[in-house]
């Protein structure tokens, strides 16, 4: 939750709209904007929620809500809608609208939300064709821009400016004549100031930078050449030599004719563009928002997070402040009057101050210490965590060489992971191959046995787990099913590896079997069984006929810990015969692994056939917990 909206200042603005189009994929021009959005967001610090379908718009359009922090202009929450651009003369463009809420009021200090959601670069535009852009637009007069001279336009001297290659360059005749027809061009929603190149006698760079504000203010620097031939296309509203001229949003009828000429002399005095953002606001609050702006505009005003921010009680201001005043832009170099004298300074009086402005500046006075104290201890605050920062940035790049060891052994170990995978598969189906031809092999040899035991050469396996164990209680006498819980096996059913457990799991109960019925056929003939017989890992091992798994899957114990702990122990024991235990439950830590990775399914059996009994199969599920597990 935010604290409440901090009071907006009376010269800020709480919500604004803008519009614009942009190049996209011909094939599928929303998708395509709305994956690039997507992946700008990411990398952003800013969060956003799914795209889904515009309400209410009859062409196929995308809509979100994103917010962030901006140091200026505090949480801001904005609506942005991406559709496709009626007619068909250009059908890989996309209309786009966004509307934005500021805590703190928007001002030409905060970033604009059209260049924090990737709106504003090459190809972007206002409905009217001004470009949409996060730095000043070079307009010149050659045919091939490539070959201006960094120095005729100041590309160089431009804070942050990016090489000439990423700038946006007007230089033929055909761009002059459609940014002129876009300065006349009444869906104008931007602001357009046109300026001589930064430098001695013009606007420094730094007032530049600070006037664009991508989606309301776009800065067009123009060469000598090209202020010339935008003068032949505009007779009456030329820009001044050395100068620049200011061309107001159209956003209403006579906007466009309220221009303001700005001399040489004008923009060497200081702040003369801050009241080119206010200008433009003002323009964009007094006006209900259009297009796919209008959409998003709705879509905000349901935002619960706007909701709570503009809620009655709150020092917000309204969303949208009914007719706010156009500020009053300088007026083009009227004669400075002489500076007026300075008023004698009266001679003190002999009458006592007033009592209340002692106290008043006495308060003052202790506020300025506390506030004097604050600063000292946040200043000591931000030593101490540059300091730490330092440290931190050291540490890191001393443990870099173990980090990249880390990550180049994580690689080597995947690898030879994923190859004792593919190997373990392997042995598994050798030595079940080899287990089927020893049986066949050893039926072959013995008198009056016609052919090999069915339950081994089967490679049908029922399809569900509960199936299985019904299918090898009935083949197989001397497993004991009979207390077997079948639901924790059921949960394997839905794994994509379920197929192959289930086909493990069936050779692992007819090795059991086979393994079974040698062990009782000693005891019935009266011969003690042999070391190979002695249990069920022995009979793996001695590769007897019938052994279809690799005793590498088997563990006749479980670990110290496991057999211990109350809690482990308690989870191995299952319902055995009362003639096994007394009790009617023994502790199985003899079991089978189907896999080793997660779930890594289990079975746990008991082998009383020593004592003449059975082989108790007490689980078949996921692995049960112990102190790996948990």
């Amino acid at each position: 939750m935010t604290a409440p909206a901090a009071a907006v200042r009376a010269d800020r603005f709480a919500r604004l709209w803008m519009r614009g189009e942009l190049h996209s994929s011909p094939t599928d021009p929303v998708g395509a904007v709305v994956t690039h959005l997507t992946e700008e967001f990411d990398a952003a610090d800013v969060t956003f929620r799914p795209w889904k379908p515009a309400r209410g718009a009859a062409d196929r359009s995308m809509a979100t809500t994103a917010s962030w922090r901006d140091p200026d202009a505090g949480l801001v929450v904005a609506a942005l809608v991406v559709g496709e651009r009626a007619g068909p003369d250009e059908p890989d463009r996309v209309e786009w609208g966004c509307s934005a809420y500021a805590d703190h009021g928007w001002s030409g200090a905060a970033d604009s939300p059209a260049a924090t959601l990737a709106l504003a670069g090459a190809g972007v535009r206002d409905p009217s064709g001004v470009p949409v852009f996060a730095g000043p637009v070079i307009a010149a007069d050659a045919p091939n821009w490539t070959e201006l001279e960094t120095s005729e336009i100041g590309a160089s001297e431009m804070p942050g400016s990016p090489p000439l290659g990423r700038l946006i360059v007007m230089a033929t005749a055909d761009d002059h004549e459609r940014l002129t027809r876009a300065l006349a061009d009444p869906a104008r929603t931007t602001g357009v100031l046109i300026t001589a190149a930064p430098g001695p006698a013009g606007p420094t760079p730094d007032e530049l930078a600070a006037t664009v504000w991508p989606g309301l203010c776009t800065v067009v620097v123009a060469s000598a050449r090209a202020r010339k031939s935008l003068a032949r296309r505009l007779p009456q509203r030329p820009v001044p030599v050395g100068g620049a001229r200011w061309f107001a949003p159209a956003t209403r009828a006579g906007d466009a004719a309220r221009d303001v000429v700005f001399s040489k002399a004008a923009l060497r005095r200081p702040g003369w563009s801050e009241p080119l953002f206010a200008n433009c606001a003002t323009a964009c609050v007094r006006h209900a928002p259009t297009g796919p702006a209008a959409e998003a505009a709705a879509l905000l005003d349901e935002h619960p997070l706007l909701r709570r921010l503009t809620a009655p009680g709150d020092a917000a201001v309204p969303a949208r402040p009914p007719a706010l005043p156009v500020p009053r832009l300088p007026e083009p170099d009227p004669p400075k009057p002489a500076p007026p004298k300075p008023p004698a300074v009266p001679e003190p009086s002999g009458q006592a101050e007033p009592a209340g402005a002692k106290a008043e500046l006495a308060r003052l006075r202790e506020a300025h210490q506390r506030l004097c104290e604050q600063h000292r201890q946040l200043r000591d605050k931000h030593q101490r965590t540059c300091t730490q920062v330092a440290s931190l940035d050291e540490q890191l790049q001393q443990t870099r060489p173990q980090l990249n060891l880390l990550a180049d052994l994580t690689a080597e170990n995947d690898t030879l992971l994923a190859e004792n995978q593919r190997l373990s598969a392997e042995r598994d189906t050798a030595v079940r191959e080899r287990g089927i031809l020893a049986h066949r092999l050893a039926a072959l040899t013995r008198a009056g046995q016609a052919g090999p035991d069915a339950a081994v050469v089967t490679d049908t396996v029922p399809g569900s787990m509960r199936e299985l164990l019904a299918q090898a209680a009935d083949q197989y006498p001397l497993l004991d099913f009979t207390r077997l819980d079948p639901d924790p096996s059921d949960r394997l059913d839905h794994h994509p590896k379920a197929d192959g457990w289930r086909r493990k799991l069936a050779d692992a109960f007819t090795s059991l079997h086979h393994y079974a019925t040698a062990k009782r056929r000693c005891l019935d003939n009266g011969r003690p069984p042999g070391p190979d017989l002695a249990t069920f890992y022995a009979f793996l091992t001695s590769g007897h006929p019938g052994a279809l798994i690799s005793a590498h899957i088997i563990a006749m114990s479980e670990s110290d810990m496991s057999e211990r702990n109350h809690r482990y122990r308690q989870a191995r024991t299952f319902p055995v015969d009362p003639s096994t235990d007394p009790s009617g439950r023994a502790f199985m830590g003899a079991h089978i692994k189907l896999d080793t990775l997660a779930p890594a399914p289990r079975v746990h059996f008991l082998d009383v056939l020593a004592d003449r009994a059975k082989i108790h199969i007490g689980y078949v599920g996921e692995h049960l917990p112990s102190a790996r597990t948990n």
